[in-house]
């Protein structure tokens, strides 16, 4: 995290972490955006507080972003809420249920198949967008049958990369990442190809939900914080965290 170049800093988002606000279209109250409507209500929060309005920069990604989610995908737990209310110019979320045929020409698909290429050795320039499947593994199965046109796109995969995301997945292997872990660290490398602009700002509220857990579970004593039926995951010490932040962001 000491590396990321992110305006809106958790120090800034943790004021706001005991709070939460009415959502101007379902009336539902949450954090930071309804994941639900996808409306941002920092802004809103801000307002209540009397304080400058907070403003995530305007991003336009080195290449194009389509996520595709299942319809079946548990949005609660899906890690795009993270990204879907960000003023992203080039990111597209779409719902799929068990086909998707509108494919892109030029097109990536982030898929770890035997003839994946690493996104290292990618020439971006001759790529205009890529495919990110948000869903489970025996709906990607199911979606390989029912649209192979997609499978056909030039298969991309990331290596070397270790998540952080909070829910841990039941197959454990290298590269095994969140959507939006996949997606911003393919715009890195694109966009260290392209020479682009910075994309961290990508994950300004998915970084500021980790780091709000690890402090969260700390303040608790607890150390295991997710799980799954075959999994659980163990955050390292939040004072570890937070010393090594605290020159940057000042976390407390």
């Amino acid at each position: 995290f000491k590396d990321l170049n992110i305006h809106i800093t958790p120090q800034k988002l943790f004021k706001f972490r005991s709070q939460r606000v009415e959502c101007p279209n379902c009336h539902r109250k949450f954090q930071y955006f309804c994941r639900d409507c996808g409306v941002d209500l920092l802004s809103q929060h801000c307002l209540a507080q009397q304080v400058p309005v907070l403003r995530v920069p305007d991003i336009t990604l080195p290449i194009s972003c389509t996520i595709l989610q299942s319809k079946l995908e548990n949005k609660k737990q899906s890690s795009i809420q993270y990204l879907q209310t960000l003023p992203i110019s080039n990111l597209k979320i779409i719902e799929f249920d068990t086909e998707f045929s509108q494919i892109e020409p030029n097109s990536l698909l982030l898929m770890p198949s035997p003839g994946a290429v690493d996104a290292e050795q990618i020439d971006f320039s001759k790529y205009q967008n890529c495919y990110f499947l948000d869903c489970k593994w025996s709906q990607v199965q199911l979606l390989m049958q029912k649209s192979p046109d997609l499978f056909k796109c030039q298969n991309v995969v990331l290596n070397g990369y270790q998540s952080s995301f909070w829910r841990p997945h039941g197959r454990k292997f290298e590269g095994c990442l969140s959507t939006v872990e996949c997606a911003y660290f393919l715009s890195k490398v694109a966009e260290k190809k392209l020479k682009g602009v910075n994309v961290d700002d990508m994950l300004t509220y998915y970084v500021n939900n980790i780091l709000l857990i690890k402090k969260t579970m700390h303040e608790k004593g607890r150390k295991v914080v997710a799980y799954s039926r075959k999994s659980e995951q163990e955050y390292e010490n939040w004072e570890e965290v937070a010393k090594e932040l605290r020159g940057k962001w000042d976390l407390e």
